[in-house]
């Protein structure tokens, strides 16, 4: 359960990816958020860590990254997600409407999730906490609100490294596996680059780019409430 005050984040993952967290063979996800700048010469920087203190304008937990050929410059990256930070998981959702369905108040409501098995979940709306019009339509997991979502994950560790580092084991804790039928006989981190090339057109594998490393475990039991 989420404490007084804390707010909950949600990242995106696509379908297939949910599946894989909530069986446990995903725990790690590779992002480009915030690097945009360090990734238009990623060979001349180098990582040295997360910030430890607070110095003038660097905060708790930036990524510092080294300029090779002049070591005094030195640039702090804010990850987009840090460690012991809770998330939730976007998913493509819809509100379902009870009335002539089901024996429910007229206030009430169901959620249904479309990104996997369709399950749907029943609301009480006695506290008025449904905003949108209960027209059944498909919403994008952008706009799914933290209290609807039905999956968690806590950030567990935070690093920056350049994709092209990521090792056979990384590409199995990616969740991303080698499919002889889809693509050909191939080891795990060719299967990562081609999915990876899909998603990130403009930071291809062959790139090399500088990625955040987020390691994660799955909260099952995770409860959010709404803080007033």
């Amino acid at each position: 359960m989420n404490r007084k005050g804390e707010t909950v984040n949600g990242i995106l993952f696509k379908p297939e990816l949910i599946k894989r967290i909530v069986a446990g063979e995903k725990d790690v996800t590779r992002r480009l958020d915030h690097l945009k700048e360090i990734n238009i010469e990623p060979d001349k920087w180098e990582f040295c860590g997360l910030a430890v203190n607070k110095i003038q304008k660097v905060k708790l937990g930036d990524a510092l990254f080294i300029n090779k050929d002049f070591p005094l410059e030195v640039k702090a990256i804010n990850p987009r997600y840090h460690v012991g930070e809770v998330l939730f998981i976007r998913e493509s959702w819809r509100i379902i409407n009870p009335i002539g369905k089901y024996l429910h108040n007229p206030y009430d409501f169901g959620i249904e999730y479309l990104s996997i098995n369709h399950e749907v979940r029943w609301w009480t709306d006695n506290g008025n906490i449904i905003n949108y019009p209960i027209d059944e339509k498909t919403r994008s997991p952008l706009f799914l609100p933290a209290l609807f979502a039905r999956h968690f994950i806590q950030i567990t560790d935070v690093r920056s490294e350049r994709l092209q580092d990521i090792t056979d084991e990384e590409a199995q804790r990616e969740g991303v596996f080698s499919d002889p039928v889809k693509w050909g006989d191939c080891c795990h981190v060719d299967a990562f680059m081609r999915i990876w090339d899909i998603i990130n057109p403009d930071h291809p594998f062959a790139s090399n780019p500088w990625v955040f490393r987020y390691a994660f475990k799955y909260l099952p039991d995770y409860k959010y409430e709404v803080i007033r």
